[in-house]
C-alpha cells in the first residue's frame, strides 16, 4: 500500500509490512523451499488485505462526498494494475519470442485471458491444474489471483451500492459481507473432495471471495477514519490490541510453515482461519496505538511492501524461465538468490519508471503533450506508452507463429511446448500422445517371447508378457533399495484411470522418447493394435542387469515412468504383468488392484510406481496397502519430479513403508541424485540409461 498521492488518504506502513510477508511467502513457495509448504497462503493474505483497503476506500469516499464515483474507482484500479502487468507480459513475451517461439505460441490463449482478467476461469474450464499440471510451467500461471481480485473489484462496488441503497448502516453492511463470505467458504468446503485435485476450489472466484469479503466486513466495523480519532488508549487496551495482532501474526506464520497445499484442512476451514487471522493483524496494524503496526512498518518490510505488486508480477516468470527442467542435484540456494535478486531489480525498475509515475499522473500529462497542449520534450516516464506498443508487437508475433512452427520446434524427445496449442488446452497426456504420432522408440523384446512381428502384423499372443515401445538399455543402475529416508519429489497431470486388466496384453499408453532417440517403431498396448518391434542392441551395449528370474508372479502398476521401464522389466522378469498409463494418479491404483485380485491375476509380488503426477492422501495409501496385505512383497518406488509435491509423496511413502511388514521402499530419488543423464528433456521421463537404472534398482529390491 504505497503512500496515497497528494495526501488523499491515510498511510499505514504496517500494512505494507504485511504485504511484504505475503509476497515473500509466495516466493519461498514457488522456489520450492521445504520449510514453508504453506507459502501459497500469501495469496490469501493479499485477498483479505485488498478487501479491507478497497471497501475502506469506497465507504470513505461516500462519507466525504455522499456517493461513490464508480467510473473513477474502476479507472483508478485499471491505472494502478494494468500498466505494470502489461509491461511484464510484454517483457516475457518478447523473451520467449526470441528464445522459445513454440512455447510462446502455446501461451497465446493464456496471455489474452490474463489481459482481460479471466485467467482463473480459463484455467478451470480448460482443466489446467494448479497442483498437478505437467510439462513446462507457464510463466503467466500466477496471474489467476489478479483475475480473482479484479473480478471482485468489478462486482463488489455494484453490490455495495445496492446494499447501501437498501440500508446505509455499517452494521447491516458488515453482516451482509459476512453472510456472503460464509456462503463462499461453504462452497469451497462442499466442492472440495479429499484426494482429488483441488484446483477448482483454489481458482474459483466464488470459492475464494470469502477472503476479500472478510476484509470488507472489517472495513465496515473498523474503518480507518474512525480509528484514527481514538488513537489514545489505555495501557490495558494497548496490551489487548497488541496481543490480538501478535496472535494473528503467529497464526499466519504457523500456517505458512505447517499447512501444505494437499492438507484437507486448508479447504475445509483452513483458509477461513487464515483470513480471520489476517483481518486481526490488519485491524491492529491500522490502529495508531499499536506496536504491531510499528513493527511491521520497519523500513525493509515497508520497501518490499510498497513494491509487492511488481515483485509478485515478476517473480514467477523469472523463476520458471531460469530453472532448468533437468536438475537432479541439491544445493540450489545460489540460483534462488539470483532469482530473488532479479525479481527485486525488475520490481524496483517497474515501480520507479512505470507504477510511481503513472500514480502521479504521467499518463494524463503524456496525453496532453501528445495532443499538442504542451510542446516540451516527453520525459522518461513516456516509456509507459512503449509498453502498449510492445504488447501489440508481442501479440502480432504470437498470431504470426503457425502451429506447424510450434510443433517443429518442440519435436525433441520428452519435450512438450506448454499447456495450450491452437487455442485449446493440451495436457501432458495429449502432448505425449501427439509426439508418439511422429516418433516412437523401439520395443525391447524379452528372450522368452516369440519372434518380433513385422510392421503391421498382429500383436503377440496373450500369454506373452506385455511389451511397450522404449529405447535400448545403457548404463547400469544405482543400487539403493530398502527403507531409505525420504527425498523430494515432483508431479504430473491427472489422467483417466486405465482398465484394471487388459487380458494380458500391453497397455495403451506410450511414453515420450528418450533424448536422442528417433527410431521409428510402432507400438501400442491395450488398444490391441499391431507393433513394429526392433531387435535389441548388441549385448555389449546393454547394462549389467540383475539375473533373469521368472516374473509370472509379479505385478507392476505405474504411470508413464512404468511405461518407460517396461521393456527392461520384461527382459529381467519374463512373464511380469505390467499396467502403466500416462498421467495415472495414485488414487486410480485401488481399482486396478481390486480388479486384478477379483480376476485372480494379482501377483504375489507387487510393484507400485506412482506419485509422479501428483500427491495423494494417507488414507488412500493405507487403503491400498491394506488391500495388499495378503501378498508376499510390495515395493513402493518413490519419485523424482521437478514439482512441489515431490517431497510430500516421498516422505509419505517412506513413513508408511516402515509400518507394514510386507512393504519395502525403493529409493529411486536417492539413486538418481545428480544423474541428469538419466532424464529426458522434461526432467521427469527417463531415457535409455535412466530406464535401465530404474528397472535394475527395482529388480534388485525384488531379489533382496
Amino acid at each position: 500500500m504505497p503512500r496515497p498521492v497528494n495526501n488523499s488518504g491515510k498511510y499505514f506502513p504496517g500494512l505494507d509490512g504485511l504485504r511484504a510477508i505475503a509476497v515473500l511467502a509466495v516466493i519461498v513457495y514457488h522456489l520450492g523451499f521445504k520449510g514453508a509448504p504453506g507459502g501459497l497462503l500469501g495469496v490469501g493474505i493479499f485477498f483479505t488485505l485488498s478487501g479491507y483497503l478497497i471497501t475502506d476506500l469506497m465507504i470513505g469516499e461516500r462519507r466525504r462526498n455522499g456517493r461513490i464515483n464508480m467510473s473513477r474507482f474502476w479507472l483508478r484500479r485499471a491505472r494502478r494494475l494494468l500498466p505494470a502487468m502489461l509491461l511484464m507480459i510484454a517483457g516475457v513475451s518478447g523473451w520467449l519470442l526470441w528464445a522459445d517461439p513454440s512455447r510462446l505460441s502455446s501461451l497465446r490463449g493464456e496471455i489474452a485471458a490474463s489481459v482481460f482478467y479471466v485467467a482463473n476461469w480459463r484455467q478451470i474450464f480448460h482443466h489446467v491444474s494448479y497442483f498437478e499440471s505437467f510439462g513446462p510451467p507457464s510463466p503467466f500461471g500466477h496471474l489467476w489471483s489478479l483475475a480473482v481480485e479484479e473480478q471482485f473489484y468489478l462486482l463488489w462496488p455494484l453490490l455495495l451500492m445496492l446494499l447501501v441503497w437498501l440500508l446505509p448502516k455499517r452494521g447491516f453492511l458488515a453482516c451482509c459481507a459476512l453472510v456472503l463470505a460464509a456462503g463462499s467458504a461453504a462452497a469451497m468446503a462442499v466442492l472440495y473432495e479429499p484426494g482429488v485435485d483441488p484446483s477448482r476450489v483454489y481458482y474459483g472466484t466464488d470459492t475464494r471471495a470469502f477472503g476479500m469479503l472478510i476484509g470488507s466486513a472489517l472495513a465496515f466495523v473498523w474503518p480507518s477514519w474512525k480509528i484514527s480519532s481514538a488513537a489514545k488508549v489505555s495501557r490495558t487496551a494497548r496490551i489487548v490490541l497488541d496481543s490480538v495482532g501478535l496472535a494473528g501474526l503467529a497464526a499466519i506464520v504457523l500456517m505458512i510453515l505447517k499447512v501444505g497445499q494437499y492438507d484437507p484442512f486448508l479447504y475445509q476451514g483452513g483458509m477461513v482461519v487464515l483470513s480471520l487471522a489476517t483481518a486481526a493483524v490488519v485491524a491492529v496494524a491500522v490502529h495508531p496505538a499499536s506496536r504491531i503496526g510499528s513493527l511491521l512498518g520497519i523500513q525493509p518490510l515497508k520497501w518490499l511492501g510498497v513494491r509487492s505488486y511488481g515483485i509478485y508480477l515478476w517473480h514467477y516468470p523469472i523463476i520458471v524461465l531460469s530453472t532448468p527442467a533437468i536438475d537432479t542435484g541439491d544445493g540450489h540456494w545460489q540460483r534462488s538468490l539470483l532469482q530473488l535478486a532479479a525479481t527485486l531489480l525488475a520490481a524496483a525498475m517497474s515501480w520507479k519508471w512505470i507504477e510511481e509515475p503513472i500514480r502521479h499522473g504521467a499518463l494524463g500529462k503524456l496525453w496532453k503533450r501528445l495532443a499538442g497542449r504542451q510542446r516540451s520534450r516527453i520525459p522518461a516516464f513516456a516509456a509507459a506508452i512503449g509498453v502498449a506498443i510492445v504488447v501489440l508487437c508481442s501479440f502480432a508475433g504470437l498470431y504470426k507463429l503457425q502451429p506447424e512452427d510450434a510443433k517443429a520446434a518442440s519435436v525433441d524427445a520428452g519435450e512438450t511446448s506448454g499447456l495450450m496449442d491452437e487455442g485449446r488446452t493440451v495436457s501432458w497426456d495429449t502432448a505425449v500422445e501427439d509426439w508418439v504420432d511422429h516418433v516412437t522408440p523401439p520395443v525391447m523384446p524379452d528372450e522368452t517371447a516369440p519372434p518380433s512381428p513385422s510392421p503391421g502384423t498382429a500383436p503377440p499372443p496373450a500369454e506373452a508378457p506385455p511389451q511397450q515401445h522404449k529405447p535400448s538399455p545403457a548404463a547400469p543402475s544405482a543400487a539403493g533399495s530398502g527403507k531409505a529416508e525420504p527425498s523430494p519429489a515432483p508431479t504430473a497431470p491427472p489422467a483417466a484411470s486405465a482398465a484394471p486388466d487388459d487380458g494380458g496384453k500391453g497397455q495403451e499408453a506410450s511414453a515420450p522418447p528418450a533424448q536422442g532417440s528417433a527410431d521409428p517403431a510402432g507400438g501400442s498396448g491395450a488398444a490391441g493394435g499391431g507393433t513394429a518391434a526392433t531387435p535389441p542392441p548388441p549385448e555389449s551395449s546393454q547394462p549389467p542387469v540383475q539375473e533373469v528370474r521368472s516374473g509370472k508372479k509379479v505385478t507392476a502398476i505405474g504411470d508413464s515412468i512404468m511405461i518407460d521401464i517396461e521393456p527392461y522389466l520384461s527382459k529381467m522378469l519374463p512373464g511380469i504383468r505390467i499396467d502403466g498409463k500416462i498421467g495415472r494418479q495414485f488414487r486410480e491404483a485401488q481399482d486396478i488392484v481390486d480388479g486384478l485380485a477379483k480376476d485372480g491375476k494379482l501377483g504375489n509380488e507387487v510393484i507400485i510406481g506412482l506419485g509422479s503426477n501428483g500427491a495423494f492422501t494417507q488414507k488412500q495409501l493405507n487403503k491400498l496397502l491394506d488391500s495388499l496385505s495378503g501378498v508376499d512383497q510390495v515395493l513402493l518406488v518413490n519419485t523424482r519430479v521437478p514439482r512441489d509435491w515431490q517431497d510430500t509423496v516421498n516422505e509419505m511413502l517412506a513413513d508408511t513403508a516402515k509400518k507394514y511388514d510386507n512393504v519395502q521402499l525403493v529409493d529411486w530419488y536417492s539413486a538418481s541424485e545428480g544423474m541428469d543423464s538419466y532424464f529426458a528433456k522434461d526432467g521427469v521421463h527417463l531415457n535409455k540409461s535412466g530406464s535401465a537404472a530404474y528397472a535394475s534398482l527395482v529388480v534388485k529390491a525384488l531379489n533382496d
